[in-house]
């Protein structure tokens, strides 16, 4: 259940830069990545904003057992 989700997107010469925040209940998951693609920082972004949504979802799971 996501409450918010807030994206930038950097892009300079050298260093291309992603971020998320996403906000749900009773947390806020941030991630950023720094590459020379903006693709392939956003394609490592997401891999670690999945293993970071899964690990919040197996607590909650945990929470409610």
């Amino acid at each position: 259940h996501v409450i918010d989700a807030h994206v930038i997107l950097t892009a300079d010469k050298v260093k291309q830069k992603a971020e998320v925040t996403l906000h749900v209940p009773g947390k806020d998951l941030h991630c950023e990545c720094e590459d020379g693609d903006l693709y392939a920082a956003i394609d490592v972004l997401a891999d670690k904003l999945d293993r970071q949504i899964l690990k919040y979802k197996d607590k909650l799971h945990e929470k409610r057992a």
